[in-house]
């Protein structure tokens, strides 16, 4: 499996919690409600959730998790695990 820096996580924990509160959203949106300082950066890690099937496509240009990427968040986000513990 890919090895995830301290970043690509936060920037997971924060898409995955957004995606759970907005519901399914495009990656213009995401980034825009993280907060994203560098889109460029966050837009390639964004893709790279879709290629580890972390999130996947809901319509034509929106995304949501995956269960996958629901579990990955529960094993690896703090949020989740107050909320789902």
């Amino acid at each position: 499996m890919h090895e995830f820096t301290e970043y690509d996580m936060d920037v997971f924990c924060k898409i995955a919690k957004t995606i759970v509160k907005k519901g399914h959203l495009t990656f213009k949106a995401l980034l825009r409600f993280i907060g994203s300082e560098n889109h460029k950066k966050d837009l390639i890690i964004l893709k790279l959730f879709v290629q580890l099937e972390l999130l996947k496509k809901h319509r034509a240009d929106t995304y949501e998790l995956t269960s996958k990427g629901r579990l990955f968040a529960i094993d690896k986000c703090e949020w989740f695990k107050q909320r789902y513990a």
